[in-house]
């Protein structure tokens, strides 16, 4: 181990730095380097920082005590002062079962954690926190520390986690302490699996943090359980924080979340969404292991605050089993806006929704706008909803061509006896935005049909049946030479797609056999050749080689016996 302490009874003391630089660096079976500001001290804990710019970091494994190996900067309880920086810069950086913590249990900062490589990441069963005031976690490139990072190829998270949060051990007063924000930038890809997760949260009075994921020619993946969320923690108070996710592709698999969150019984709002991508967005699947919950992605508020705002970019996003939510408990609802070039399509159950309000709240629905060209909803209850309990339904906007799903008013859930005319108890899928106990608020559902003129390009096809003797030619000499066969049709107006088929095959029942007779004998007849009338020579000529040819007629007579008789005989071809 190697330490760095501002130790208890000092006065402004300064913890000194430590800085390795080496071809590679290993931290094995519970090894561990620390900067800290003792329980008593005064001053700021040193940085720590590793240099090994084209080598490989390895931190993992546990001492027999169980502690872990792992670097730490940390101002105590009864401290006071700014924590110290843990930088690492490497070629690849690998955890397994270590961790990486910065704290301040003191009104003072708490440190930054940035991870710097050129090739791989990779967290395995590891741990980076920062706890306390604004300490912040940054893996790649960031405009904080500028030309000092690099972003790696790839980020990998196996049952790993990433927190901030601003509770503090001695922060019993009521100054607001934010929590740090959390970013992430990678060029190929960034995976979260195994429940990994990735958490900046509010605890006390003050705001959660930020997180930001940037993948922008590659991928973003979350699977297993995974989850990011900024949310307002019980006994917080303070706004969530906002998400954004930039990427190629971006996909939400068993139970992977996406949420900002006020939790009941707390003040504050949910904090937006923003996915940017330029392929596909994918959320399908519940998580196999524990709460079954589904992929999805949440700006909701079950505390007093208002819906964040969810907005998704992207060639096509697909939900299969999967939820799209700004609903709040008590607040108006979040909006949800989607620019989609290709496609929206729903199935197994998915949603959108902007609802609004409990039982004995108010709060109006939100509002959802879907820019696409086609809305494809597969059977088995997938519905668009901005309702509210007792306020005003929100507003669905789309201008899209829609299959499979339609939009339903008020009445239509009345009618159809639909129990506390939640559409989420049809089995069909529909589009809805309107109150569930006030009916004269009405109902906003907008659909704009394309500016397409379906009948524009059409060709008016004749009625008329042809007459097939009329295509058979009756002359011998076409008859003779070069035939051909086409099926053309026999004209008219095709068959409409509302009558049966019918088949063109022929039926042939089955027969008796007939016991051939051995003995009989067909009678074969002689073929026989017509024999040609000869005529007498009338004449006769020189052909090309010089030789006499007689002739059936007379080669001197120009008049009509000559053309008669050459009018008998099919021109050359």
């Amino acid at each position: 181990d190697l330490f760095s302490n501002v130790l208890s009874g000092a006065q402004n003391g300064q913890a000194g730095n430590i800085n390795i630089k080496a071809g590679s660096l290993s931290l094995l079976n519970g090894a561990q380097l620390q900067s800290r500001v003792v329980s008593g001290g005064q001053g700021n804990g040193g940085n720590v920082t590793v240099d090994v710019p084209t080598g490989i970091v390895r931190i993992a494994g546990r001492n027999s005590r169980g502690n872990p190996s792992g670097i730490f900067n940390d101002v105590e309880s009864g401290a006071s002062g700014n924590a110290g920086n843990i930088l690492i810069n490497a070629g690849s950086i690998f955890t397994d079962d270590a961790e990486l913590r910065t704290t301040n249990a003191s009104a003072g900062l708490a440190g930054d954690i940035a991870l710097n490589a050129r090739d791989q990441v990779s967290l395995n069963q590891s741990t980076i926190q920062s706890n306390g005031n604004r300490g912040r976690i940054f893996i790649g490139k960031n405009d904080i520390y500028g030309d000092r990072t690099s972003s790696p190829r790839v980020v990998k998270l196996e049952g790993s986690s990433l927190n901030t949060t601003n509770q503090s051990v001695t922060g019993a007063d009521d100054t607001p302490f934010n929590a740090g924000n959390i970013s992430i930038d990678a060029i190929d890809s960034i995976s979260l699996n195994n429940q990994s997760f990735i958490r900046a949260l509010t605890r006390r009075r003050g705001d959660a943090g930020n997180v930001t994921l940037r993948a922008e020619n590659g991928d973003i993946s979350l699977a297993g359980g995974s989850d990011i969320f900024s949310t307002v923690e019980s006994g917080g108070t303070g706004n969530a924080g906002k998400i954004d996710v930039t990427s190629r592709n971006l996909s939400l698999t068993d139970g992977a979340q996406l949420q900002t969150l006020v939790r009941a019984g707390q003040r504050g709002n949910a904090g937006n969404i923003t996915v940017q991508a330029s392929g596909t967005v994918r959320i399908a699947g519940r998580n196999s292991q524990g709460n079954r919950n589904p992929s999805g992605i949440f700006v909701t508020s079950t505390g007093t605050g208002q819906g964040g705002n969810l907005s998704i970019t992207g060639n096509s996003l697909t939900l299969d089993r999967g939820i799209l939510s700004a609903s709040t408990a008590s607040a108006d609802g979040g909006n949800i806006n989607l620019r989609l070039r290709n496609f929206l399509r729903l199935q197994n159950e998915s949603l959108i929704s902007a609802n609004a309000g409990g039982q004995q709240n108010g709060g109006n629905g939100g509002n959802i706008a879907i820019d696409t060209p086609f809305i494809v909803a597969f059977p088995r209850n997938n519905d668009i909803t901005a309702n509210a309990v007792s306020g005003s339904g929100g507003q669905v906007r789309t201008n899209a061509t829609l299959f499979g799903i339609v939009p339903r008013t008020r009445a239509d859930l009345e009618r159809l006896g639909v129990p506390g005319l939640n559409p989420r108890n049809l089995p069909t899928s529909d589009i809805t935005a309107f109150s569930q106990q006030n009916s004269s608020f009405g109902d906003n559902v907008q659909v704009t049909s394309p500016d397409v003129d379906p009948s524009r390009g059409l060709v008016e096809l004749p009625e008329t049946v042809s007459d097939r003797t009329q295509q058979i030619a009756q002359s011998p000499c076409q008859q003779g030479f070069g035939n051909e066969f086409t099926i053309t049709g026999r004209g008219g107006l095709p068959t409409t797609p509302n009558q049966t088929l019918s088949s063109d095959n022929v039926r042939v029942d089955l027969l008796q056999p007939v016991a051939s007779n051995g003995n009989s004998r067909a009678a074969i007849k002689p073929a026989t050749n017509p024999t040609a009338t000869r005529v007498p020579a009338q004449g006769w000529i020189f052909n090309d080689k010089g030789q006499v040819v007689l002739t059936a007629y007379d080669p001197t007579n120009t008049g009509s016996q000559r053309s008669w008789r050459t009018a008998a005989a099919c021109p050359a071809r």
